[in-house]
Parts: C-alpha cells; structure tokens; sequence
C-alpha cells in the first residue's frame, strides 16, 4: 500500500518542522527567514544545522 501524494501534502503541511528539531533536544535560533542551530550528528562548535520552516 502506498501513500498518496496528496494525502502526503496534507500530512507534511500540518507538521511544524521546527517544533519537530526542537523537541529532539536542538536549540534552534531564528536566523532571518530560517532557524540555526548546533548539528546533532557530529561535534559542532558553530550552527551548521539550517532549518527552513518553508
């Protein structure tokens, strides 16, 4: 069974994917249009991580 593209579109624009990051323990800081923060997959010493809530 496969998902649909329009039920995909539907589920993904409830998501809040800042509020997702956020909650996996990523402190995010507003950067312009985007949120920047320390990446959880390696040892970060400035924000590499750009998350674009678009």
């Amino acid at each position: 069974m496969s998902i649909s593209r329009e039920l995909l579109n539907k589920i993904t624009s409830k998501l809040d994917i800042v509020e997702i990051v956020s909650s996996s323990g990523v402190t995010l800081t507003k950067k312009g249009a985007n949120y920047v923060g320390l990446c959880p997959f390696h040892d970060d010493k400035n924000p590499s991580l750009t998350v674009s809530p678009d």
